[in-house]
């Protein structure tokens, strides 16, 4: 600032020159655009809390955004209520029960349930009749009491 000449001003509407560090100053609202705007505003839907059908100011914004789509909480399904724990049962649930307490029945029993795709007796017996055609695969063998830990062959053959 020392080395301006007096009287010069910066050019545009700063308050110093450009190489000098200055405030933000935010530009004033556009009044003209504001009234001219054709949306709603979220008065407009305070203005409409009078005539509301007991749906929240959320739903209202949907419904604002989706005018085709129903929000009445009567059309929405009912699901049955399972025994166990109220949650929501599988319609096709052969125990007629929720997931979560047909997957512990399924499994306490060994059963299937094809409504939940739980199919505990089914990989049982694949595992079983798998097992059974495996020939390496059988019940280990007891070990003799002369032998410690059935590796003598092994054992000898090292010491050697």
């Amino acid at each position: 600032m020392s080395r301006q000449q007096e009287g010069v001003r910066p050019a545009g509407n700063l308050a110093a020159f450009h190489w000098i560090c200055q405030p933000y100053i935010r530009p004033g609202p556009k009044e003209g655009s504001k009234e001219n705007s054709g949306g709603r505003s979220k008065r407009a839907l305070e203005e409409e809390e009078g005539s509301v059908d007991g749906l929240s100011k959320n739903k209202l914004k949907k419904q604002l955004r989706n005018p085709h789509k129903t929000f009445d909480p009567s059309l929405k399904p009912k699901y049955a209520k399972c025994d166990q724990c109220g949650n929501p049962k599988g319609n096709r649930c052969v125990f007629n029960l929720c997931r979560g307490c047909c997957k512990k029945r399924a499994f306490r029993e060994t059963a299937d349930c094809p409504g939940h795709g739980l199919l505990f007796k089914t990989k049982l017996e694949k595992s079983l009749a798998w097992k059974e055609t495996q020939p390496g695969l059988q019940e280990p063998q007891q070990v003799r009491p002369g032998t410690p830990g059935g590796f003598s062959e092994v054992m000898g053959s090292a010491l050697a």
